[in-house]
């Protein structure tokens, strides 16, 4: 039922046979509509902060505030604390020693 209702936005909100309604036609908000749940916003948005926003990965973080928005990473771990997400780096240590590299000395031996 709810993709009946979005592919009825997606249609009203292009225009298509002269409609020039949108999702909150329907009973989904769109990108800034108002809600209070996700359920309220339409598909690939969450609720946050009373409107909705995307989540391209779908781990249900907003992307404005996501540290990693194309890999889902529900609970944003970012071990060395830079802004960047752990599932988005190749080396999360501590120390950042870049340990997944091979360690070579001089003369590439």
């Amino acid at each position: 039922m709810r993709l009946k209702l979005w592919l009825l936005a997606v249609v009203l909100c292009a225009g298509v046979g002269g409609a020039t309604g949108c999702a909150e036609d329907v009973g989904l908000a769109g990108v800034g509509g108002k809600c209070s749940t996700t359920q309220e916003c339409g598909d690939g948005l969450v609720c946050f902060s009373g409107s909705c926003h995307s989540d391209t990965d779908g781990d249900g973080v907003p992307n404005i505030i996501d540290n990693c928005p194309d890999v889902a990473n529900p609970l944003q771990e970012d071990l060395n604390n830079n802004g960047v997400g752990d599932v988005c780096e190749q080396d999360t240590t501590e120390n950042n020693d870049n340990n997944d590299l091979e360690n070579v000395g001089p003369g590439g031996a």
